[in-house]
């Protein structure tokens, strides 16, 4: 992306999240990169990517089955997008542990603005989108490492919003 609008900021167009060496692009950045891979096996979202981009985003929002899909993609693709420029702006290291810590941190945070027929339900527990829900969809294969306590907080904070 950088290359293309000819600002160079580090000497090559390959992907700096991976050791591939493959060219930087939208779709290996987001899809196909084996970090990126790395990050949507933690939310249980896989990608076939020998179809289209937008028949894939349709399959992976059907395997997903919660209304929350596109909230998610958009929370964890900025996540990866940030790590990235950390990267190459900044010259800051890089680890899934670390995507997992920034995921972590910024998903409560977006919740707020989610679309209207989701956050409701989510807020206070209606139908089958409950706040226990999107923690053990979502957050809790990214909270694995919390004790009982701290999860009970993440749900509280949740449940506040």
């Amino acid at each position: 992306m950088l290359e293309r609008r000819h600002f160079n900021i580090h000497s090559d167009c390959l992907c700096v999240l991976c050791s591939s060496r493959e060219i930087e692009c939208i779709d290996h950045l987001f899809l196909s990169c084996p970090f990126s891979v790395d990050c949507w096996n933690k939310l249980n979202i896989q990608w076939d990517l020998h179809i289209p981009i937008d028949e894939r985003l349709y399959r992976a929002k059907q395997n997903f089955q919660e209304p929350w899909f596109m909230e998610t993609f958009i929370f964890a693709t900025w996540t990866i997008w940030n790590l990235r420029n950390d990267i190459i702006f900044d010259r800051r290291p890089h680890s899934f542990s670390l995507w997992c810590r920034n995921f972590r941190s910024t998903a409560p945070l977006q919740i707020c603005r989610m679309k209207k027929s989701v956050k409701p339900r989510l807020a206070f527990g209606w139908t089958q989108c409950s706040p226990l829900n999107f923690l053990s969809a979502v957050l809790c294969p990214l909270y694995s490492e919390l004790s009982a306590p701290c999860l009970v907080l993440v749900l509280v904070l949740v449940l506040l919003r």
